[in-house]
Protein backbone atom coordinates (compact mmCIF):
# COMPACT_ATOMS: atom_id res chain seq x y z
CA UNK A 1 0.00 0.00 0.00
CA UNK A 2 1.53 3.43 -1.17
CA UNK A 3 1.48 6.06 1.76
CA UNK A 4 -1.60 7.95 1.72
CA UNK A 5 -3.70 5.56 -0.07
CA UNK A 6 -7.11 4.91 1.31
CA UNK A 7 -7.55 0.69 0.10
CA UNK A 8 -5.44 -1.95 1.78
CA UNK A 9 -4.16 -4.64 -0.60
CA UNK A 10 -5.35 -7.71 1.08
CA UNK A 11 -2.69 -10.47 1.86
CA UNK A 12 -1.98 -12.63 -0.81
CA UNK A 13 -3.25 -16.43 -0.50
CA UNK A 14 -0.24 -17.52 -2.41
CA UNK A 15 2.11 -15.73 0.34
CA UNK A 16 0.02 -17.49 3.27
CA UNK A 17 0.07 -20.86 1.72
CA UNK A 18 3.58 -20.58 0.71
CA UNK A 19 4.30 -19.53 4.47
CA UNK A 20 2.51 -22.57 5.91
CA UNK A 21 3.89 -24.87 3.81
CA UNK A 22 7.34 -23.85 5.00
CA UNK A 23 5.89 -24.32 8.31
CA UNK A 24 5.19 -27.64 7.59
CA UNK A 25 8.42 -28.84 6.60
CA UNK A 26 10.26 -26.90 9.28
CA UNK A 27 8.40 -29.49 11.49
CA UNK A 28 9.00 -32.42 9.92
CA UNK A 29 12.37 -31.46 9.83
CA UNK A 30 12.69 -30.92 13.46
CA UNK A 31 10.53 -33.88 14.00
CA UNK A 32 13.17 -36.58 12.38
CA UNK A 33 15.85 -34.14 13.65
CA UNK A 34 14.39 -35.25 17.33
CA UNK A 35 13.78 -38.55 16.23
CA UNK A 36 17.57 -39.15 15.82
CA UNK A 37 18.47 -37.99 18.65
CA UNK A 38 16.21 -40.26 20.33
CA UNK A 39 13.89 -37.48 21.84
CA UNK A 40 10.75 -39.30 21.12
CA UNK A 41 8.56 -36.65 23.63
CA UNK A 42 9.94 -33.92 21.01
CA UNK A 43 9.16 -35.78 18.08
CA UNK A 44 5.70 -36.55 19.21
CA UNK A 45 5.14 -32.60 20.16
CA UNK A 46 6.38 -31.94 16.66
CA UNK A 47 4.43 -34.59 14.90
CA UNK A 48 1.14 -33.63 16.83
CA UNK A 49 1.58 -30.23 15.83
CA UNK A 50 2.47 -30.42 12.23
CA UNK A 51 -1.03 -33.41 12.28
CA UNK A 52 -3.13 -30.09 13.51
CA UNK A 53 -2.52 -28.32 10.62
CA UNK A 54 -2.29 -31.07 8.02
CA UNK A 55 -4.34 -33.79 9.22
CA UNK A 56 -4.01 -36.29 6.16
CA UNK A 57 -0.43 -36.38 6.23
CA UNK A 58 0.14 -39.75 6.34
CA UNK A 59 3.89 -39.79 7.04
CA UNK A 60 3.10 -37.88 9.97
CA UNK A 61 0.40 -40.32 11.10
CA UNK A 62 2.43 -42.87 11.03
CA UNK A 63 6.18 -41.56 12.13
CA UNK A 64 4.09 -40.36 15.47
CA UNK A 65 2.61 -44.14 16.05
CA UNK A 66 6.36 -45.37 16.33
CA UNK A 67 7.36 -42.15 18.14
CA UNK A 68 4.48 -43.28 20.84
CA UNK A 69 5.21 -46.63 20.39
CA UNK A 70 9.55 -46.37 20.87
CA UNK A 71 8.47 -44.00 24.10
CA UNK A 72 5.96 -46.92 25.58
CA UNK A 73 2.79 -45.12 25.12
CA UNK A 74 1.13 -48.18 23.79
CA UNK A 75 -2.80 -47.32 23.98
CA UNK A 76 -1.92 -43.92 22.58
CA UNK A 77 0.29 -45.02 19.60
CA UNK A 78 -3.24 -47.59 18.83
CA UNK A 79 -5.40 -44.53 19.69
CA UNK A 80 -3.07 -42.62 17.17
CA UNK A 81 -3.25 -45.67 14.50
CA UNK A 82 -6.70 -45.86 14.90
CA UNK A 83 -7.05 -42.17 13.89
CA UNK A 84 -4.83 -42.50 10.90
CA UNK A 85 -6.96 -45.21 9.52
CA UNK A 86 -9.93 -42.94 9.81
CA UNK A 87 -8.85 -39.88 8.28
CA UNK A 88 -7.55 -42.36 5.08
CA UNK A 89 -10.96 -43.86 5.00
CA UNK A 90 -11.78 -40.24 4.66
CA UNK A 91 -9.83 -40.22 1.65
CA UNK A 92 -10.95 -43.78 0.49
CA UNK A 93 -7.45 -45.20 0.65
CA UNK A 94 -6.13 -48.29 2.00
CA UNK A 95 -3.91 -47.55 5.37
CA UNK A 96 -0.43 -48.32 6.16
CA UNK A 97 -0.09 -51.45 8.26
CA UNK A 98 0.27 -50.33 12.01
CA UNK A 99 4.66 -49.81 11.75
CA UNK A 100 6.93 -50.91 14.28
CA UNK A 101 8.49 -48.92 16.64
CA UNK A 102 12.38 -49.08 15.29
Amino acid sequence: MRPGSRTARPAAPASREGARATYLTVLRCLAEAYADQGDDEATVRCLLRLLTHDPYDEPAHLALVRALDRAGRYGEARRMYRGYTARMAELDIEPAAYPSAR
